[in-house]
């Protein structure tokens, strides 16, 4: 939040950064301090793992999106599985076939929460709600609409009347003149 308050994140619109990212930190699932963590390299596609030839991973390239985070972001499934284009065009966060066949190889070897975290999408939707730069005011907003609907459990999405009702809940913070942007 500080970087947003200095301008560092979200400078073309603060206000509205602001609101979004306040209210992503008010429905992040609640972490146990004794939760094992683990490193995450959220750009998880084909060109950022170097492999030998028995497919082990020898290298990883590409720190910019590493993160450290609990198990349910850690094994969620690879960014190279989602039909981005579902996510985006249409802000839905269902399982793309690859995602399902991963969940079910995680089910037959006996691991029934990797399954769960593979096939969810909670974790990928707030990562990249919070990657998106604010410049891009359609791609933010398309992908706080999937986060915030994965997050709710919501099935609609209205912009307007939903910054109406977050400046309303926020304006404590640190843009107390939302309401004016």
């Amino acid at each position: 939040m500080k970087l947003l308050g200095d301008g560092q994140l979200g400078c073309s619109v603060p206000a509205d950064s602001y609101l979004v990212y306040r209210a992503l930190l008010d429905h992040l699932p609640e972490h146990d301090e004794a939760e094992r963590l683990y490193l995450r390299q959220v750009d998880s596609c084909d060109a950022t793992f170097l492999v030998d030839d028995a497919y082990n991973i020898t290298g990883i390239i590409d720190w910019e999106f590493a993160v450290i985070v609990p198990a349910r972001n850690a094994f969620q499934s690879a960014l190279l599985m989602y039909d981005l284009g579902e996510i985006y065009d249409n802000q839905h966060l269902h399982p793309s076939p690859e995602e399902q066949r991963l969940a079910q190889i995680y089910r037959d070897a006996g691991h029934d929460s990797l399954a769960t975290w593979a096939a969810q999408k909670v974790g990928f939707a707030y990562e990249q709600c919070l990657d998106t730069d604010p410049h891009w005011w359609d791609d933010l907003i398309a992908s706080f609409a999937g986060s915030w609907k994965a997050a709710t459990g919501t099935v609609t999405f209205d912009w307007p009347a939903w910054r109406e009702e977050a400046v309303k809940k926020y304006r404590d913070g640190v843009f107390k003149d939302a309401a004016a942007s």
